[in-house]
């Protein structure tokens, strides 16, 4: 089950699992982008529902278990100054950033434990935000830095379950996260980053998907509780 599949980073792991001949359950507020993805990977299972509806997304998870991977990858951005940050834009970038994925690993994770699903492995797309900070992001980076956490507290209570838990952080890629953002300030924000990274160039999804299969496969069977950092370099530009 990967969440936001429909373009992105998401778009990029679905692949990546559909080319490991995996059945994936994409979870998707889009009908327009679930539509697209069916059209061009028949064998995904896509459905529609809002990740900030807490109960609503419960009911319909709970209808597709048992699930044997997670990927907690849908995210918001939305910047704006701390002191001026809107209080209903805060609520949806917590509600769909860390309150979807909290829920999510909550019915995912109970329902491996149910039905007695072997190696069970959950993946939580954090971001260097959780540390690295840009001017108008502090909603964004508290959501992430709470995601590092809980993917850390999940490892340590599901781990005596047989359940893995694992979070990435990658850096800069080429996505439409930024697509609400300017295009001003996409550029200061993407010039920012070259600057400080030795590889000179922006992280391809493909590249991120590589490392969710990774975690999610046996080849990790002893890695829980970790971050892969993927950041071209950035944390010691």
């Amino acid at each position: 089950m990967v969440t936001g599949g429909g373009r992105g980073l998401g778009r990029a792991m679905v692949q990546a699992f559909v080319d490991y001949n995996a059945t994936v359950i994409v979870l998707e507020r889009e009908e327009s982008f679930l539509a697209e993805l069916k059209k061009d990977l028949p064998s995904v299972i896509g459905v529609q529902v809002d990740l900030g509806d807490w109960d609503r997304t419960r009911e319909v998870v709970k209808g597709l278990l048992p699930i044997h991977h997670l990927v907690n990858n849908a995210a918001i951005l939305d910047f704006q100054p701390l002191l001026d940050f809107d209080k209903n834009a805060l609520d949806r970038v917590i509600n769909i950033n860390l309150k979807a994925p909290y829920n999510l690993i909550q019915v995912v994770g109970r329902g491996m434990i149910d039905h007695k699903v072997e190696n069970g492995t959950i993946v939580n797309i954090s971001s260097m935000g959780d540390y690295s900070i840009v001017h108008g992001g502090s909603a964004y980076h508290a959501s992430k830095a709470a995601i590092s956490a809980i993917s850390r507290a999940a490892a340590y209570e599901l781990g005596t379950h047989g359940i893995r838990v694992n979070y990435v952080r990658p850096g800069h890629c080429r996505t439409t996260l930024l697509d609400s953002v300017s295009p001003e300030g996409q550029k200061k924000i993407l010039d920012a980053v070259l600057a400080r990274i030795s590889l000179k160039r922006v992280i391809e999804p493909s590249e991120v998907a590589n490392t969710v299969i990774y975690l999610s496969s046996p080849l990790s069977s002893m890695v829980t509780g970790t971050s892969i950092t993927i950041d071209a370099g950035h944390a010691y530009g």
